[in-house]
């Protein structure tokens, strides 16, 4: 493996163990809801969630291109792959859950869709934030879904590295110990290598969300 493609293994990675295995303790059977299923944390929790037999993995996409590359990579069927440009997608989860929810969702969607998101969230499941805009914001979380016995995470690893440095040791010894047993396992795809002096190029493409491709920048 080189090291550009361990970079890009690395974070997306320990983010999904950190939440599916130390958080919300992913067991056999649960349905889970992963938000950007295309993205690298998203892939890595695909990954993850059929490792750990979940029962069904709802994802949302932004385009059409990231829905076929979900279905291809990972076998999601249409039906379980939803739009995340709108709160269409609360409607869309709920009536194929006949109205439960599921057990652990993966958010990264803020605003009214974070509220849409939440709303999806079945008795007794785990909510797991791994976006910062609406906590840096102060925003309001309504409480009723509280009522339904769940619980809501919010996720900084950059946090964990500082409060509890040998908390996140163990976190990337469980992802290499993954990739060890299970070589099926991969990084992001499709995986683009830039030079440093192409740095610009690389913010463009990002903060476009038009592209599938994930990136590592290579600094030698």
């Amino acid at each position: 493996m080189s090291f550009q493609t361990a970079a890009a293994i690395s974070a997306v990675w320990r983010t999904a163990v950190y939440s599916f295995d130390y958080l919300a303790r992913l067991r056999k059977g649960q349905s889970v809801l992963i938000h950007a299923g295309a993205g690298g944390v998203g892939q890595a929790a695909i990954q993850l969630a059929k490792l750990r037999e979940a029962g069904v993995i709802y994802v949302t996409v932004g385009t059409v291109e990231k829905r076929d590359l979900v279905r291809s990579l990972y076998g999601i069927p249409d039906e379980n792959i939803f739009h995340s440009r709108d709160a269409t997608f609360k409607d869309d989860l709920l009536r194929a859950t006949n109205g439960r929810g599921v057990d652990v969702i993966l958010n990264c969607v803020g605003g009214e869709l974070l509220q849409a998101s939440w709303d999806c969230i079945a008795p007794l499941g785990t909510f797991i934030e791994i976006g910062k805009g609406d906590a840096i914001q102060n925003n309001n979380l309504p409480m009723g879904p509280f009522s339904r016995n769940v619980s809501f995470v919010c996720v900084d690893l950059s946090l964990v590295s500082r409060v509890d440095p040998t908390l996140m040791t163990a976190v990337m010894g469980d992802v290499l110990d993954l990739f060890a047993k299970h070589p099926e396992l991969h990084e992001p795809r499709p995986l683009q290598m830039y030079a440093a002096d192409k740095i610009e190029e690389v913010f463009r493409l990002v903060q476009s969300s038009k592209s599938t491709a994930k990136v590592s920048v290579d600094y030698e």
